[in-house]
């Protein structure tokens, strides 16, 4: 997850097309937005340092489906009023237009994301 200036760079210049469309666990559960595009992932930068005193993205198994990959994984944080500590697990799927990611997208229901990804355990 970027959360830096260098981040997002490094994001656009070597991973992700133009027009990238991610669809954040946190954004799809308050109103099923997605963060679009590079002023989109910087907006998400700043919704993350605004709101998390901590947060990591720990990607813990990948799976090649083709076009797209699957990633399993966990978010672990901190909030940043409250304090309250986080543990989600996650699956995120990544989709490929070439060699660049076009969308992401994540879920924190395992079936939910399995399913998107047309899997099922």
């Amino acid at each position: 997850m970027p959360t830096t200036r260098r981040d997002v760079d490094g994001l656009f210049a070597e991973l992700a097309t133009p027009d990238l469309v991610w669809y954040s666990g946190m954004v799809r559960a308050l109103d099923g937005d997605a963060y679009r595009g590079r002023e989109g992932v910087e907006r998400f930068a700043v919704d993350t340092r605004e709101n998390w005193a901590e947060l990591r993205n720990i990607a813990e198994e990948f799976r090649d489906l083709g076009d797209r990959v699957l990633v399993l994984g966990r978010l672990r944080g901190r909030g940043k009023s409250s304090g309250v500590p986080v543990d989600q697990p996650y699956i995120s799927i990544f989709d490929f237009r070439g060699d660049r990611i076009c969308r992401m997208r994540v879920y924190y229901d395992r079936a939910e994301g399995l399913r998107a990804a047309g899997l099922s355990e």
